[in-house]
């Protein structure tokens, strides 16, 4: 069985492929690591339960190579009005090789921060669909970021949230008040800041009809951020003065 999108080829399962032996051979063969010495993934509160991420892959390279057993967020729920009911076999990593568009990791203030005050970390992007062919046939997968892990950089644990943050302005916050993903740095310095989010996948063939929901889940690495860390907020770099920015840093 193959997944292609556009002029790339992707074997699902064991199938001649258009691209090369290893890597046809790294996406169906087991890692080193059984499934029982990996840790399980558990959704985070609040994603949609007619996910049902039973199984979740991590996107490694061109392919999604590291596919293990995820814990239930919660009971399964019907799927979306828009969806048709049961999913025929098709797993998750049968339209790995579709890929959704990413979602855009940014902060704010832009690029830098203040040690002790709340750093905002947002990502940006929704549902997207892609066109190739599964089975032999032109069908379209419509990806849906459900879940988000940001890792701060500073060695603090990764939030797990099934929301993308919000911009201070949108929450009607002031600068470096508290957000539902931000952060506070306690050391001056650098850090690269990274996301994986998580996106359920549907399908449906011939581009039109009801959208199939797929068991599982596809984890998907977001380009990474650098933030400054200013040990206060008069030695922080601000592209406004008081008089334009009353409410900014040290004003």
């Amino acid at each position: 069985m193959c997944a292609k999108n556009g002029t790339e080829e992707t074997t699902i399962e064991g199938t001649e492929s258009a691209g090369s032996t290893e890597e046809s051979s790294s996406a169906n063969a087991p890692t080193d690591n059984t499934v029982a010495d990996r840790v399980a993934w558990t959704p985070p509160p609040g994603i949609p339960p007619w996910v049902v991420p039973v199984e979740r892959c991590v996107a490694q390279g061109d392919i999604a190579a590291d596919c293990t057993a995820a814990r239930p967020g919660a009971p399964a729920a019907p799927p979306p009005a828009d969806s048709a009911p049961g999913t025929p076999g098709i797993t998750i990593r049968d339209v790995a090789s579709f890929r959704p568009e990413l979602a855009t990791l940014s902060s704010e203030p832009d690029g830098w921060a203040v040690r002790g005050l709340h750093a905002n970390v947002l990502a940006a992007g929704g549902t997207s669909i892609r066109t190739g062919e599964l089975f032999g046939i032109t069908a379209e997968v419509r990806f849906t970021p459900v879940a988000y892990l940001f890792d701060y950089g500073d060695g603090s644990a990764p939030l797990s949230t099934s929301t993308p943050g919000a911009t201070w302005a949108a929450l009607g916050l002031d600068e470096f008040d508290a957000t539902p993903t931000s952060h506070v740095y306690e050391s001056s310095g650098t850090y690269a800041v990274t996301l994986l989010v998580d996106y359920a996948a549907e399908y449906r063939i011939g581009g039109s009809g009801l959208w199939t929901p797929i068991p599982g889940t596809l984890a998907i690495p977001s380009d990474p951020v650098s933030i400054v860390v200013a040990d206060s907020a008069a030695t922080a770099l601000v592209d406004r003065d008081c008089a334009a920015n009353p409410r900014g840093p040290g004003c």
